[in-house]
């Protein structure tokens, strides 16, 4: 059995992590045979694992999921070292002991076996390495209770009873003392357990007679990690336990300091329970110690002395336009003089921010600065404090500098080269790829030191953050209070299912340096997040394509669309980043962090994919092999130096200081590797074709056609060439000019028709297609339903939109009156139709009986387009002159469909918008509906779509 338990600081916060060695308890009972009682918990993230149902597995998630994460059914492994059972021992009882994650309360049935090992192995990232792993005849069945709250470690988070399991592993003729055993979970259902790699590892309960009995290393608690300030006193809650062996001998308790600045003063040392006193600021570690006269055991806690908050510390700004900043920065009575020079002809009172930070004690600070001069450089004190620099953003040619898990200085010293390099490159900004202070892990004091080991050049370069999954996926240690509280994004946006805890916006933003056009992409919070920052990004990337001041688009964030290292990449983000690179020539990069390691990938769909996550934190071991696509991989701490001209984008990985698990070797400041991107001019894009809206009509009208085809002029000399043609329909129509981009056609029998349009550069040949409905005079309907996301939204009061609620709260949600709004697509309504009936359908989501009082509008627009997340998108739309009042009747059942659920005739409505001017047949329409009192409607997020039913006739 090992000599002591050490409580490990680990990496770069103040946070410390237990690592067990294990606890051994002896007795004897009645005739004389030795009970022991064994807790091992698992000690290194090799040590618990998740294997995919298609083999790949994980080693440093920060939960557990038994066995169900998202769709995949996988195979869970944790294994157990050191156990200190000896030969012929019998087990009388065992168990694992888990803690929630996260709250799961469905039908679960779980089978657990152990490895059939005399010892077993670490878990590996190689395909299949727990399924493969032979195991015991022994099974036991577990279906757990629901786990309906989280951070919980008692009985229903327990296993039953082992004991077949590990007997039958103690049982194999190589077994010996101090042997490992692996257990395996398989099954269906979810529980959500911590990890390793989480707050709380799983511990292995084990109760055996037999052998001698063997004296146990005393347990030693020296309390949590403490924040404190330097004239302050801390309290240090230790306690000690023993076996009582050897009998009759004392324990005796030491507290000692480990590492520190300067001097610890206790009040007793050999007290557990006592006070400490510091003499100068910065992090020490403590250490109590207990000795039963053969073992010692210890334990030790960080303890960050701060100096007083009136001391100006942790000073950043972001860009917030072209003309605008913002600073940020804890202490000090929050004044800031700035200027062209250092005469400092203006000043500003900073506001404390909209989110308090949690990390320590304020005073925190924001000043956003308005109204500056384009690409210009000013001088700024803060509170009479030394001269710095800021910047609005570059218009011309510019560096920057990228890097992701970063962590701080506490307890990697190291980082602080990396920040000194980084301000030696000069750049305007610094993008920061997630991940950036690790304090759920290490604590607090990671989250203020990593704002102080900035400042080598957050003092005169903007930092550009992106959240990583660290910052907000265990709450109990840190949360986006620390980040979103010291940071205004610019365009700052909120995405849906965001936590709560730092609410709302600054999820994610956008910004324009130097011809580039950067988008954050923010963290998957739940699986409609991405989907909802893909309508909004397509919006930003479309005005950036159409802007010719903005020659590239740039996406950063944390998780990687594509990566080879122990985060693999993920599907759902690959598809959206794919599809915007194949729309949009100018997006050619994208920056990631997650994975501990650099790699850099050919152009996917167009697209270069790069992983900075090797920014100081420690760097993983993959034996994963590289991707096809992988063009250059490395395992050593680097950070992207980025310089951009009108006409290229150079990407440089640059050596870091030297680290243990790096698998290159490089001089630090070297290029690891290069990469220069020219500008997408270029390289010959393929047409752009766009037949135009799909068109209704009545017999014998024609049909107006209005394509377009453009193209980026390349080949250069080739001739861009177009022509419609009939891809299908009930009879042969005529094009009064094929070649003619507009044009009309003219059809000769009722029915539905396809027509495609083809565009040609010479080289590359691109079709669109749209569908023409023909019917001969007389009556017609139709019914069209909601079908996207963004064409049913809420605004609130305030003015901000959700577009992905599974529900339509008509009109108030809570104590929020908002405007709802509706859109419907591709509407086959000829110009010229006489409307006679029309209503919108809706289905009841929740029972709502209270009075209400709404009003429907129409958008007075020829063919509105799609809601976005943008302040008053809904109610800053121009409105119908007609307008439906509806008193709806109770709704006291869910998921009816009927006429309770129907608007009144909106006919009046849908008159006015096809008489507009411009109205073709293909166009849309937009529904506004306010007032007050509530109706709760299914969305398209929900179960069933608003629909419009229209009646007309033509002719």
């Amino acid at each position: 059995m090992a000599a002591h338990r050490l409580r490990a600081v680990r990496d770069v916060a103040v946070v410390v992590i237990l690592v067990f060695t294990g606890i051994t308890v002896s007795t004897t009972d009645r005739a004389g045979a030795v009970v022991s009682t064994i807790d091992r918990a698992v000690v290194a993230s090799a040590d618990d694992a998740e294997e995919s149902s298609v083999g790949s597995v994980s080693l440093t998630s920060s939960d557990l999921e038994l066995v169900t994460d998202g769709t995949a059914v996988q195979t869970v492994g944790m294994r157990f070292t050191a156990l200190g059972i000896p030969v012929g021992a019998s087990i009388s009882a065992a168990w694992v002991q888990f803690e929630t994650d996260e709250v799961s309360t469905g039908t679960t049935s779980l089978q657990i076996r152990a490895e059939a090992a005399d010892t077993a192995a670490p878990f590996l990232k190689t395909t299949a390495n727990l399924s493969s792993r032979a195991r015991t005849s022994a099974a036991v069945a577990w279906t757990p209770a629901t786990w309906p709250t989280i951070q919980v470690a008692g009985a229903d988070q327990r296993t039953p009873n082992l004991a077949p399991l590990v007997q039958e592993v103690v049982n194999r003729p190589g077994w010996v003392s101090g042997n490992a055993i692996a257990v395996l979970i398989t099954g269906t259902g979810r529980r959500t357990a911590e990890a390793f790699d989480g707050t709380r590892a799983p511990v292995l309960h084990v109760e055996i007679t037999g052998g001698s009995p063997v004296n146990a290393v005393p347990s030693v608690n020296a309390g949590p990690n403490q924040i404190v300030e330097l004239a302050t006193t801390a309290t240090l809650a230790g306690s000690v336990g023993d076996d009582g062996l050897p009998v009759g001998a004392p324990v005796t308790a030491t507290w000692t300091q480990v590492s520190g600045p300067g001097t610890t003063t206790f009040a007793y040392t050999s007290a557990p329970a006592t006070t400490a006193t510091f003499n100068a600021p910065g992090l020490y570690v403590l250490r109590l110690s207990a000795f039963d006269t053969e073992l010692t055991g210890f334990d030790d806690i960080a303890i960050d002395v701060q100096i007083l908050a009136s001391t100006v510390s942790q000073v950043h700004y972001t860009f917030g336009g072209p003309t605008s900043v913002t600073l940020d920065w804890r202490g000090g009575p929050g004044d800031l003089r700035y200027g062209p020079t250092t005469v400092y002809s203006s000043t500003a009172q900073a506001l404390p921010p909209a989110v308090t930070p949690v990390s320590s004690v304020g005073p925190f600070w924001e000043a956003s600065i308005t109204g500056l001069d384009p690409a210009t450089t000013y001088h700024y004190s803060i509170s009479g404090g030394p001269d710095a620099t800021f910047a609005t953003p570059p218009t011309g040619a510019m560096r920057f500098d990228a890097l992701g898990d970063i962590g701080s200085s506490l307890l990697r010293p190291s980082i602080n080269a990396v920040h000194t390099a980084i301000a030696a490159d000069q750049p305007s900004f610094v993008l920061a790829l997630g991940d950036l202070t690790y304090a759920n892990k290490d604590g607090p004091a990671g989250v203020d030191r990593h704002f102080d080991d900035v400042m080598a050049w957050s003092l005169r370069a903007a930092y550009l953050p992106a959240w990583g999954n660290h910052e907000w996926d265990t709450p109990l240690a840190d949360d986006l209070r620390n980040y979103k509280g010291r940071f205004a994004l610019p365009h700052a946006q909120t995405s849906v299912g965001a936590p709560a805890l730092g609410c709302c916006e600054d999820d994610w933003g956008w910004f324009d340096a130097g011809g580039v056009r950067f988008i954050s992409y923010p963290e998957r919070y739940t699986a409609a997040t991405w989907t909802e920052w893909s309508t909004a990004a397509d919006l930003v990337m479309a005005s950036a394509q159409a802007d010719p001041s903005i020659h590239f688009v740039v996406t950063y964030g944390h998780r990687p669309a594509y990566s080879t290292g122990n985060h693999s990449g993920e599907v759902a983000l690959a598809t959206i980043l794919d599809r915007l690179g194949e729309t949009y020539s100018k997006y050619v990069v994208n920056l990631n962090g997650h994975s501990h390691q650099y790699e850099r990938f050919l152009p996917i769909h167009n697209v270069v994919h790069v992983t900075g996550g090797s920014g100081g934190r420690s760097l993983e071991a993959t034996s994963t092999p590289p991707d096809a696509r992988t063009a250059y991989r490395a395992l050593h701490v680097a950070r992207l130096r980025v310089d951009v001209t009108d006409n290229a984008m150079r990407i440089d990985a640059v050596c870091g200081p030297a680290n243990a698990a790096e698998n290159v070797v490089c001089p630090e400041g070297s290029i690891l590797d290069s990469v220069t991107i020219g500008a997408p001019s270029a390289f010959n894009r393929a047409p752009v074709v766009n037949a135009g809206a799909n068109a209704a009509v009545v017999r014998p009208n024609e049909v107006s056609l209005t394509g377009t085809v453009t193209d980026d002029g390349l080949p250069l000399g080739n001739v861009l060439t177009h022509a419609w043609t009939q891809l299908s329909g009930p009879g042969p129509v005529a094009f009064a000019d094929a070649s003619a981009l507009a044009t009309t056609v003219s059809f000769p029998v009722a029915g539905t028709y396809v027509l495609r349009l083809i565009g040609s550069d010479g080289e590359m040949i691109v079709n669109d297609d749209m569908t023409v409905v023909v019917t001969e005079p007389g009556a017609a309907s139709l019914d069209r339903a909601v079908a996207t996301s963004a064409d049913d939204a809420e605004e609130s009061s305030s003015g901000s939109v959700s577009l992905t609620s599974s529900d339509l709260e008509l009109v108030t949600d809570g104590t929020v009156v908002q405007t709802v709004g509706v859109r419907f697509g591709n509407l086959s309504i000829p110009s010229g139709a006489v409307v006679t009936n029309a209503y919108l359908q809706f289905e009841t989501d929740e029972v709502s009986t209270g009075a209400t009082a709404l009003t429907v509008r129409g958008q007075l627009a020829d063919n509105p387009a799609t809601f976005a997340k943008l302040t008053g998108n809904l109610s800053s739309r121009p409105r119908t002159v007609a307008s439906i009042p509806w008193s709806p009747a109770s709704w006291p059942t869910i998921q009816v469909r009927g006429v309770d659920q129907r608007t009144p005739d909106v006919s009046a409505i849908v008159r006015e918008l096809i008489a507009r001017p411009g109205w073709v047949s293909g166009n849309a329409m937009v529904f506004l509906i306010t007032g007050s009192g509530r109706r709760t409607s299914e969305a398209f997020d929900g179960t069933r779509a608003p629909v419009l039913h229209v009646e007309y006739t033509v002719g």
